[in-house]
């Protein structure tokens, strides 16, 4: 290795083609955030990267270049998360997941916390635990890594303020939405890390998950001003 590589580990969050035989690639790293490099013939079939390529596999990844672009000379698997491309519902579990990271963090800012919330729910739903609950898990944890979780009432909340991310008892302006005790008190938990989901999660729980889903993505497009459309496929009937 030479002094100017270097070497961080990461998931690839976004892969976009680059010319006919090119890709670049944004990784999400727990040291460096949000980096961006080219794998220059990652798609001819001599390519010695490529089977490595893939958002379900925390990587070890050599890069290389000053100024501008870097480029990708040299990817290890570190661990691989397989059992998540399964079936459609791992995979788009996914997608928000990288949806929520993608809009939230900027370029070269790395967020520990974020990262180590985002490696657990790959290990969640590589488990099998039920994704839709994994799912609002990790928008629960990563709202609080970013700082912007919804706050709690101090009583048991009817509202939900988009705009001020709290809820209430009392309604306010057209912002509010109301909730029921059901979502209210499975935010808490979830918040709270009294809910365990191979423990308490059951099929009869999942319209309420999708209820909060629901309401947690509405809140984080408010607050991060970009829309997201990935947990669409878990909260629409």
């Amino acid at each position: 290795m030479n002094k100017s590589d270097q070497i961080i580990s990461g998931f690839i969050i976004k892969s976009q083609d680059l010319g006919e035989a090119d890709l670049l690639l944004t990784f999400f790293s727990e040291t460096e955030g949000k980096l961006r490099a080219v794998v220059k013939s990652a798609k001819k079939m001599i390519s010695k990267l490529s089977g490595n390529l893939q958002p379900y596999i925390l990587v070890q990844v050599t890069l290389v270049g000053d100024g501008g672009l870097q480029k990708v000379i040299g990817v290890q698997s570190i661990a691989r998360y397989v059992n998540i491309i399964s079936s459609m519902h791992g995979m788009n579990a996914l997608l928000a997941m990288q949806e929520l990271v993608l809009r939230s963090l900027a370029d070269g800012q790395p967020n520990e916390q974020l990262f180590a919330i985002y490696h657990a729910s790959l290990q969640s739903l590589n488990a099998g635990l039920p994704e839709v609950a994994v799912l609002t898990q990790f928008y629960i944890e990563s709202l609080q890594a970013i700082g912007f979780a919804p706050r709690i009432a101090q009583t048991e909340a009817k509202f939900f303020s988009i705009k001020d991310g709290q809820f209430s008892n009392t309604y306010h302006d057209s912002g509010d939405v109301s909730v029921t005790s059901e979502v209210y008190q499975l935010y808490e938990k979830m918040l709270s890390r009294s809910f365990n989901i191979s423990e308490d999660y059951s099929a009869s729980l999942e319209p309420t998950f999708i209820e909060l889903l629901t309401l947690l993505t509405r809140f984080a497009s408010y607050q991060l001003e970009r829309e997201l459309k990935a947990t669409l496929y878990f909260t629409i009937a």
